[in-house]
């Protein structure tokens, strides 16, 4: 049986069986810790994401692709900005994600209307036809 931890995508396995009823008793308090523990804990706004779809050829640095549906963020936003090349896993040559990029340049945002919705080192930026979203700061 598979229990998701309350308020993100966080799953956690439990036993779904149990024939002794102190076990039971125990089973309930054990579940409640480890959801809090495997539960979603700080901002999902700056979480680590790589975009399921990459443009052939790779991201061009001057452009903010935003990906809506992305899996592993909490907020399903996925940006990429001022990254070029191909940041997913198992690229091979000169068309790569160089680390740092992706560190920097690829992560979890939402969408905002005022800078006090965005937390500490994120913008609340226009990104033209996408609307508004919370972006690093910097260059």
């Amino acid at each position: 049986m598979w229990f998701r931890a309350p308020g993100c995508n966080a799953v956690v396995r439990g036993v779904h069986s149990l024939d002794v009823m102190p076990m039971r008793l125990l089973f309930v308090p054990t579940f409640a810790l480890l959801s809090l523990a495997v539960g979603c804990v700080g901002d999902p706004v700056g979480a680590p994401c790589i975009p399921e779809t990459v443009p052939e050829g790779g991201f061009v640095e001057r452009e903010t692709y935003v990906e809506t549906s992305s899996p592993q963020c909490e907020t399903r936003l996925c940006i990429a900005r001022g990254v070029r090349g191909d940041p997913r896993p198992g690229c091979e040559g000169d068309g790569c994600t160089p680390e740092p990029e992706i560190r920097e340049g690829i992560y979890c945002t939402v969408r905002c209307e005022l800078e006090s919705e965005c937390p500490e080192g994120f913008t609340c930026a226009e990104l033209s036809l996408q609307g508004r979203a919370c972006v690093k700061d910097g260059p």
